[in-house]
Order: C-alpha cells, then structure tokens, then sequence
C-alpha cells in the first residue's frame, strides 16, 4: 500500500487530443483522476479507463501506486 502525500508528475492523453499535466498522488484512487478527465471530455466515466505504462489497464479500485509510475510517465484514457 503507498501512503498519500508521495506524488508525480504525469500526462494524461485525452480521447479528445489535448494532452494535460497533472500532478497525482499515488495514494489516490483511479476512479478520482478517471472521473475529473471523463469530465473534461464531456464523457461518462463508466465509458471510459485509464491505460498506464506498459499498456497496462488501471482498474478503478486500485490506485496510482499499484503501477508506481515514473516521474513524467503517460497515461491515455480511452473510451470504450
């Protein structure tokens, strides 16, 4: 388990084309970051996932520790 307060910065590529920094923290669960972007793009978050580095799939009740990512990783939320 990560504790809260360990972050890093990241970008996300949206399903839109824009590509956004954001700053997480480890701690926090996948649903809270997939829910804000989903959002952005005016898209339901239960249309859409996060796919982490190495083409991994980060499932909602995990968190952004679970795949520990780099300083400067990317992630892509898809939709479905």
């Amino acid at each position: 388990m990560v504790m809260r307060g360990i972050t890093r910065g990241v970008k996300f590529h949206l399903p839109n084309g824009t590509v956004t920094a954001q700053t997480i923290d480890l701690g926090d669960p996948v649903i809270q970051i997939k829910q804000a972007l989903s959002n952005l793009c005016n898209l339901d978050p239960s249309v859409t996932t996060i796919i982490g580095p190495g083409n991994v799939v980060l499932h909602d009740d995990s968190t952004f520790g679970d795949c520990n990512p780099a300083e400067g990783a990317v992630f892509f939320l898809k939709s479905v």
